[in-house]
């Protein structure tokens, strides 16, 4: 067997094992420079938070189609999800011998530029069996076949198996997982009415620290004023307390129950005499919002709605305030 012959061969065997393979395989890559990767989640639908399953680093699945940097996958364990494009790779078996097909083909198209009539007549009629030899591995069952003798020095294209899972150290529970970000930064516009009608614009800020999917702690701050003639004033709050977290793809919602304290301060001016007072009162506020997401960090919350009791003097005078804005994930 003459070398044309041989890589003819060769790029028909090729060929034919990749219908074997059926839908394309890639693997789970490790993060560079490590020889174990951090889990891979496998979500519900693209760029979500719920998680299906997770794969370890090495782990193979079949890959039914890509759009817009994501991957729908089929896991060993028979489960349809998606991951990001970045966290796969196409296994170094198939990687490695592609390059050399392409350069054997290569190869005889230029051993074709350069034979004689005879040869000419000789490569149709191998090209034929060639054909022939392509239909039958293609509609054989595997195994039914012998294998092209290839010489000892080059590999024997193989079908993929599909690797078993590796064991994880905390197995999965059953159900779902969700998959939260750690940390939520928030910030926008806030309207605030008084007891009496009073109504206030400011600003409202956040930061919340997730324990996991559904509970968390947050810190709120806000500040809230008014401007009528000579007369004005201030309302600023500190509060802090649980929150509990209904997390979806698209939207998130939330309920919070914070305490702290509000400090607030008038001042006017009569007759250019200038006064001002100021005193710091306990506060609590109860209330939720919902979150839109647009992408893995951001999010818009399209709402935030509270009942902000402050209590003066003995009692407490019934405060209310909503606003939206956005908010940053990590």
């Amino acid at each position: 067997m003459n070398r044309f012959e041989f890589a003819l061969i060769l790029i028909v065997a090729f060929s034919a094992a990749r219908p074997a393979l059926g839908q394309e395989r890639m693997v789970v890559d490790c993060e560079p420079g490590t020889e174990t990767s951090k889990d891979v989640a496998v979500y519900s639908a693209p760029g979500g938070y719920v998680a299906i399953e997770k794969l370890r680093c090495g782990q193979e699945v079949t890959v039914l189609s890509t759009n817009q940097g994501f991957s729908r996958v089929l896991t060993a364990n028979n489960r349809v999800g998606f991951v990001k494009v970045n966290q796969l790779r196409i296994p170094e078996r198939i990687q490695d011998l592609a390059p050399r097909v392409e350069r054997l083909e290569r190869e005889v198209e230029q051993l074709k530029a350069t034979t004689s009539a005879e040869d000419a007549q000789r490569i149709r009629r191998l090209e034929e069996d060639v054909r022939e030899l392509q239909t039958r591995m293609t509609s054989a069952t595997p195994g039914s076949l012998p294998g092209p003798a290839f010489p000892a020095s080059s590999p024997v294209p193989q079908p993929i198996q599909p690797v078993p899972a590796e064991p994880s150290e905390s197995p999965l529970p059953p159900g779902v997982l969700r998959e939260f970000p750690r940390v939520e930064l928030y910030g926008g516009y806030s309207y605030a009415r008084a007891e009496g009608g009073v109504n206030l614009h400011g600003w409202n800020a956040s930061a919340a620290g997730n324990v996991n999917s559904w509970f968390g702690i947050v810190g709120d701050v806000s500040g809230h004023y008014i401007s009528e003639g000579p007369a004005g004033g201030s309302l600023y709050t500190v509060l802090a307390g649980p929150r509990f977290s209904f997390r979806g793809d698209a939207a998130s919602g939330f309920l919070h129950a914070m305490v702290g304290v509000t400090r607030l301060g008038v001042g006017a001016e009569i007759f250019d005499i200038s006064f001002s007072l100021s005193d710091t009162f306990l506060a609590l506020a109860g209330g939720g919002g919902v979150d839109v997401r647009v992408n893995d960090r951001l999010a818009i919350r399209a709402v935030q709605a509270d009942y902000v009791p402050v209590r003066i003097e003995g009692v407490f005078l019934h405060n209310f305030r909503v606003g939206a804005g956005l908010v940053v994930r990590f």
